[in-house]
């Protein structure tokens, strides 16, 4: 992944891949994440930007928002806009 601009008070920009990072009991998809080659992850938060990306797993994206740290360590990005860059090349 990499991170296009980084500044705490202003919005960043990320490139990777949309990947699952949640599922419920029946094994459907309940939360997404974007995933880069240097195994940084990052929890997508914005439940409309969330639902429409839940379509696209396993695409490239680039997503602009805030960085959010939570309790578990676990780090995420409350999207406000996506662009999709094409599919992944296996």
């Amino acid at each position: 992944m990499s991170v296009v601009k980084s500044d705490p008070q202003q919005m960043v920009v990320l490139r990777g891949i949309v990947t699952a990072s949640s599922w419920d009991t029946e094994g459907q998809v309940t939360g997404i994440q974007i995933s880069g080659p240097g195994e940084e992850e990052y929890v997508l938060e914005n439940e409309g930007s969330v639902q429409a990306l839940m379509r696209h797993i396993r695409e490239e994206i680039e997503v602009s928002g805030f960085l959010v740290d939570y309790p578990t360590g676990k780090r995420g990005i409350k999207v406000k806009n996506f662009r999709l860059k094409g599919r992944w090349q296996r």
